[in-house]
């Protein structure tokens, strides 16, 4: 299945199951498409790098027992 096309008209995606393409998500593509992201299962988080981008571009980012997560959005936070 085409994730792009299967999000057609979707306004927001929740990534709760645990898939390694969830880690591969380009922010910039997903905020290209109004789409708001909610990442709510820690084990198939991103890396600390395309996480920091989705806070630069305002996307919020959950990971419960993930305390690097709030580190990087404050770092973010902070120099906006």
């Amino acid at each position: 299945m085409d994730f792009w096309k299967a999000m057609k008209g979707v306004d927001a995606v929740v990534m709760a199951v645990r898939h390694k393409h969830y880690q591969l998500f380009d922010p910039d593509c997903i905020i290209k498409r109004s789409v708001v992201c909610v990442q709510l299962a820690t084990a198939s988080l991103p890396d600390d790098n395309r996480i920091h981008r989705f806070f630069e571009l305002g996307f919020e980012m959950k990971g419960m027992g993930q305390g690097h997560i709030q580190r990087i959005e404050r770092s973010v936070r902070k120099n906006k």
